[in-house]
């Protein structure tokens, strides 16, 4: 039972492939503001060849996926301040 767990685990792992982890962990060192995690899935993309348009798509999907919670959060403060002018207007 164990062994079949562990070759579970192991088909789980193997997933995704080198090139594609890759990737996703440079789209997240980009969200995460992580140079050095940056430089270093940088680095690994280049040994594994992986072009610079498919390096480009993942910063700036990283990007989009960066930029919406401030934009969120602003939406929300106008929202519930504009509501409390409106009171201390009445």
């Amino acid at each position: 039972m164990a062994e079949q767990e562990k070759e579970t685990e192991q088909q789980t792992a193997e997933v995704l492939e080198e090139r594609t982890r890759e990737l996703v962990a440079l789209g997240a060192s980009v969200a995460a503001n992580c140079l050095p995690c940056f430089k270093y899935h940088f680095r690994k993309l280049n040994e594994l060849e992986v072009t610079a348009s498919e390096m480009e798509e993942a910063v700036n999907i990283a990007r989009k996926v960066k930029e919406n919670p401030p934009r969120h959060m602003e939406e929300l403060a106008d929202k519930l301040l504009s509501g409390l002018y409106e009171r201390e207007n009445k």
